[in-house]
């Protein structure tokens, strides 16, 4: 069969170089199957969070866990760290408690620590020294203090 500029209104099993003025039908090609899983997945309560296990390299059904301390989950299904300048020490927690001012979380979240005199907490993430002309007695947060003049 040779191309033509007109459309057909028959089908051919040939194609042609030529686009039809109608849409064609859907594929006929099957869609992938979706990949297998494990039915029904719990939905885990707050201050859980899904967990899997291996068995002889098989993956097994999830179940839920409490998240461990320093984690939260608010959400079903997530157990997330804590954000910084926050803990819990606690596990299967829902929420996590805000660190005192001048405190800093501890890198797993757990805890709460103060910086050293002469630091402040910068960004609840780190102690930084603090710049000439400046003091930090105890704890600060955001920046050190000034100095009196002549100091």
């Amino acid at each position: 069969s040779v191309p033509t500029s007109v459309p057909t209104s028959v089908p051919t099993s040939v194609p042609t170089s030529v686009p039809t003025s109608v849409p064609t039908s859907v594929p006929t090609t099957p869609l992938p199957t979706p990949v297998p899983t494990f039915l029904p997945t719990p939905a885990c309560g707050k201050g859980q969070g899904l967990s899997f296990t291996w068995v002889d390299g098989t993956r097994t059904a999830p179940v839920c866990d409490d998240c461990q301390a320093g984690k939260y989950s608010n959400e079903t299904g997530d157990c997330q760290y804590c954000d910084a300048g926050f803990y819990v020490a606690d596990t299967g927690a829902s929420e996590c408690l805000a660190c005192e001012k001048g405190d800093l979380s501890s890198a797993d979240r757990t805890s709460c620590g103060s910086c050293p005199a002469g630091t402040f907490v910068f960004n609840s993430s780190s102690c930084e020294f603090c710049s000439q002309g400046k003091y930090a007695p105890s704890a600060q947060t955001g920046d050190c203090l000034e100095c009196d003049e002549g100091y």
